[in-house]
């Protein structure tokens, strides 16, 4: 394609977004169990106990996603709620974490090449 591209003279643009990946990616589901090196790869919090319900968990804070409604999204499994900036099929990447700051750079490094 990029050869063909380079013969017609069309550039080709690539749309690189670190800022999340899918909740059905490999990362994710092994953050969500907690597998070594995986445990926060993503934006995890308990979130807050409900004062009127002390069996009930409430999300960490009252931000809002860009698509509206809370950045939070509660995981049954993990049993804490994952930071979203958009919508709760894409979970925000923790840069914090160097592992994670590896990986994209691999990840990026792949797309270049």
């Amino acid at each position: 394609m990029i050869a063909k591209a380079k013969q017609l003279g069309v550039k080709i643009i690539l749309d690189f977004v670190p800022n999340h990946s899918s909740d059905e990616c490999e990362w994710f589901q092994k953050s969500i169990r907690r597998e070594v090196g995986f445990e926060d790869f993503y934006v995890w919090d308990d979130g807050k106990v409900d004062p009127e319900d002390n069996s009930k968990r409430l999300p960490p804070s009252n931000w809002i996603s860009v698509f509206g409604g809370s950045q939070w999204t509660w995981n049954a499994e993990r049993q804490q709620f994952y930071l979203h900036q958009f919508q709760d099929k894409q979970p925000d990447l923790n840069f914090s974490n160097p592992l994670v700051r590896q990986h994209m750079l691999g990840v990026l490094e792949y797309w270049l090449d």
